[in-house]
């Protein structure tokens, strides 16, 4: 999400219902969203959507999909 000044009540309204559950973070223009639970990312994530905010979610490292190699196989 982008941050401008603008953002300033909606993050402090985030922040306030979540107070021990996210870390935010700021990186040049990006505002980072970290939440320490899928249930904190749900709400999170409903909440943008209903103030019509641009973001864009990445994908945690629990449900990223394991790879695996099978060396040895005929081809």
């Amino acid at each position: 999400m982008r941050y401008k000044d603008e953002l300033k009540d909606k993050i402090a309204e985030i922040s306030n219902q979540h107070k021990e559950d996210i870390r935010i973070k700021l990186a040049g223009e990006q505002l980072k969203i970290f939440p320490a639970n899928s249930d904190v990312h749900r709400s999170i994530a409903r909440y943008l959507t209903e103030q019509q905010l641009k973001y864009y979610v990445i994908t945690p490292k629990t449900n990223a999909r394991s790879k695996a190699v099978l060396k040895g196989l005929p081809v």
